[in-house]
């Protein structure tokens, strides 16, 4: 662990921020307090931002190098907070290419900052990677009110954005019987016909899981998620292990964190369909869902969203998130896009370009394949 005082650029000289390199597991779970009062103070943070999520990623699926800004005010209060993992570049070994803690199953990816300390922690940010003449930032999944989207101005750094996924959301209403308003007129018709048709199933309920009742729900997720996309080709979500293994740390803590509602359709005692949804700062955030490809024809996909989205209104949401992606499902809810920003930052010292430029280039292949994909 080293650290180093900083002094905020545009904050006043008498806050000064201590900033610590954190790198190992232990130590950034003795953060985990001051972490979640930090996440609590950042309305903009989702939950892919708090320990319940990061600290069992980083247990099961890090593999790389742990290497956490951890930023302090002279009150000893954590104010900034930024989680990445440090690997070796592809085509440059002697360079090392920096990603944020949680990035393969996290739909947004950001760090975390109180508003006052914002342009500080991002300068903090900015002048480490300046001190080390061989690494690359690639920060994947910005979203739209993230403080590490604003333009870089140093001469010794260069960068690159580009678009990376769209995340379509939906406004809420403030009450159930104002739902209907707000979704489109087709929508509202083909709800109702689908709750008329899946009483013919038998006894039905949809039903919110609980501190006991989780694993139920989580392994019928797996299970009935991996059926769904068998039945198209794909894999799902959950096909590895340890992405399975990762969710099965993470779920309990998230659930006793108020962070997370795990949703089924049970028919005749038997759970048909599940949803996973994260929830925190206003909003809920549809992460997956499955059902019995048996009963695509009452398509309970869609009673499932109609009642996540009920959930998160008697909750006081504010926004359902149906996070990455362009199915054209979501635009059927009206859901409208907002578009998160990837962003290369790299020392223009020798190595670093070429490395850089070649995770530029595979970025920018990946999305001109994503608008094939999508017409």
């Amino acid at each position: 662990m080293s650290s180093r005082t900083l002094s905020p650029s545009s904050s006043p000289p008498q806050f000064p921020l201590h900033r610590t390199e954190v790198r190992d597991s232990g130590a950034l779970e003795e953060l985990r307090t001051p972490w979640t009062r930090l996440w609590e103070q950042c309305p903009g943070a989702t939950p892919f931002q708090t320990p319940e999520w990061l600290l069992p990623a980083l247990q099961v699926l890090g593999g790389r190098q742990l290497v956490a800004l951890a930023f302090f005010s002279s009150e000893f209060q954590l104010v900034g907070l930024i989680p990445l993992l440090r690997h070796r570049s592809g085509c440059i070994p002697t360079v090392s290419v920096y990603q944020f803690l949680g990035s393969g199953v996290s739909d947004y990816l950001t760090g975390l900052a109180t508003q006052e300390f914002q342009p500080a922690v991002r300068d903090g940010l900015l002048s480490w990677l300046a001190e080390r003449p061989s690494s690359v930032l690639d920060l994947q999944q910005l979203p739209p009110n993230s403080f590490l989207r604003r333009d870089d101005d140093r001469p010794t750094l260069a960068s690159w954005r580009g678009p990376h996924d769209p995340c379509p959301v939906l406004a809420l209403p403030g009450s159930v019987a104002e739902l209907p308003g707000v979704l489109p007129a087709h929508l509202r018709k083909n709800l109702r016909y689908y709750r008329r048709r899946v009483r013919a199933l038998g006894e039905v309920a949809l039903e919110t899981a609980d501190g006991d009742t989780w694993p139920e729900f989580l392994e019928a997720l797996f299970r009935l998620h991996a059926a769904r996309w068998r039945a198209r080709g794909q894999p799902g979500v959950f096909c590895l292990k340890r992405r399975r293994a990762f969710h099965r740390a993470a779920v309990p803590q998230l659930i006793n964190g108020g962070l997370l509602r795990l949703h089924g359709l049970r028919v005749d005692g038997i759970l048909r369909g599940a949803l996973y949804a994260l929830v925190g700062h206003g909003r809920a955030f549809y992460y997956a869902s499955g059902f019995d490809p048996a009963l695509q024809r009452y398509s309970p996909g869609t009673l499932l969203v109609a009642h996540a989205m009920e959930d998160a209104i008697r909750m006081g949401l504010r926004e359902f998130d149906f996070l990455r992606g362009q199915e054209r499902y979501k635009s059927h809810w009206g859901a409208t896009p907002r578009w998160n920003e990837r962003r290369v930052i790299w020392n223009r010292g020798i190595g670093c370009g070429p490395a850089a430029r070649a995770i530029v280039a595979a970025a920018q292949i990946e999305n001109r394949l994503k608008v094939l994909c999508v017409r």
